[in-house]
């Protein structure tokens, strides 16, 4: 366990920019856009030159239609064209919106999308002044971090702090959710048993 890491360190990471914006679901969907652009098909005919990052080989599609969708982003992009040999008339515009929506309303596209953030959370995910990443964390040590890490958040100066924070309207409630799931993706990729326990604690606390 190197010494430079701290539970402070571990707790004060965030997904989360000075803006609000979740740096972790912008790379996710840059890298998804990666991934389509990969596809045998797709990357042969519109993306020859495209270099598919060295991240893809951990991206598990299982059921996800991962060619279906990237036909048909394909196709859409096609009909908005408006090119002068009116190829885009030849797409059936409703088709391919019916489509798109099946699959982002689908259970497989959420759980894509949980796979891709968590496959990039360990790497994005760092703190600014020393680079340190969530991935400094995880490995053959990770489920001792993630007993760290609960009994940081489980500790009642901790509670305490967060309840003073909230009552006098320095903290909202809508921030402390937003802080709360980012705190169990940190213990999910550190040890997934640690997750359940400390949230059964934290909703307790309310």
């Amino acid at each position: 366990m190197a010494s430079h890491l701290t539970v402070e360190t571990l707790h004060s990471l965030t997904p989360f920019q000075p803006d609000g914006s979740d740096a972790v679901t912008s790379a996710s969907r840059d890298f998804l856009l990666s991934c389509i652009k990969s596809q045998p098909a797709i990357h042969r005919v519109f993306f020859p030159s495209f270099e598919p990052p060295p991240l893809l080989k951990l991206v598990e599609y299982r059921t996800f239609p991962i060619d279906a969708l990237s036909t048909t982003l394909i196709a859409e992009a096609i009909s908005k064209l408006k090119d002068p040999y009116n190829f885009y008339r030849i797409i059936n515009r409703a088709v391919v919106e019916d489509q798109l929506k099946e699959v982002y309303e689908s259970l497989h596209w959420k759980k894509l999308g949980f796979h891709l953030y968590t496959t990039l959370y360990p790497d994005v995910v760092r703190e600014t002044s020393t680079n340190i990443r969530l991935r400094d964390f995880m490995g053959a040590d990770g489920h001792v971090w993630a007993e760290k890490l609960a009994s940081h958040v489980m500790d009642p100066r901790w509670l305490r702090s967060i309840h003073q924070g909230i009552v006098r309207g320095r903290y909202t409630e809508d921030l402390y959710n937003r802080d709360m799931n980012a705190l169990f993706v940190k213990l999910h990729l550190l040890d997934p048993q640690s997750v359940i326990p400390v949230y059964q604690f934290l909703l307790n606390q309310k």
